[in-house]
């Protein structure tokens, strides 16, 4: 293992990030505030859970109005 990488936001661009680092040997630990999307990487070897504490940060949003208007 390489070290350890957090994505914020794990779907088309951050999921397809995530998936890329785990297969290239990097421990992922990733968040996504949708259900389905963490569901998608757990299976895809990304670990979503509460634990924190990345070596680097890793964060993919669309736009910054995506993330002051999407609704929790």
């Amino acid at each position: 293992m390489k070290g350890v990488v957090g994505v914020v936001g794990l779907g088309i661009m951050g999921g397809a990030m995530a998936r890329n680092l785990t297969e290239a040997g990097w421990e992922v630990v990733g968040f996504d505030i949708l259900a389905e999307r963490r569901s998608e990487a757990e299976a895809a070897g990304v670990t979503v859970d509460k634990r924190w504490g990345p070596d680097r940060l890793q964060q993919e949003i669309a736009s910054a109005n995506a993330a002051k208007t999407r609704k929790r």
